[in-house]
C-alpha cells in the first residue's frame, strides 16, 4: 500500500497509525445503536443514522480512491449495525411503545 497514491494528505498519517477515523466512528456508533434500543429507542435512531453517514462517506471515499481501503470492513459493519439499530428503534416506536 503506497500512501503517496492517495490524494488526501490527512489520511496518510492515519495509514501509518492504524485504521481510519471515519471507519472507527461508523463502527462505534453502529455498535452503540443496538443496545440503545433498550432505552426506549430514543438515542438509537440518531446513532444508527450517524453510523450510516460515517460508514457510507468512508466507503465512497474508498471507491473514489481518495483514501486507502484499510478499514473497509469496519465501515461496512458500522453501516450494518447502524441499520439494524435504526430499524430496531423504529420497530420499538411503532409496535412496542403504543402498547404501554
Amino acid at each position: 500500500m503506497d500512501p503517496k497514491k492517495y490524494s488526501n494528505p490527512d489520511h496518510q498519517q492515519a495509514v501509518k497509525e492504524g485504521y481510519p477515523p471515519l471507519a472507527i466512528a461508523a463502527l462505534a456508533f453502529g455498535l452503540a445503536s443496538g443496545p440503545c434500543c433498550a432505552c426506549y429507542g430514543i438515542p438509537s435512531l440518531p446513532l444508527g443514522i450517524l453510523a450510516c453517514i460515517f460508514g457510507l462517506t468512508f466507503l465512497g471515499r474508498v471507491r473514489r480512491g481518495t483514501v486507502p481501503p484499510r478499514g473497509k470492513w469496519l465501515a461496512r459493519l458500522g453501516v450494518l449495525f447502524g441499520v439494524l439499530g435504526g430499524v430496531g428503534s423504529v420497530v420499538l416506536f411503532v409496535f412496542v411503545l403504543p402498547e404501554l
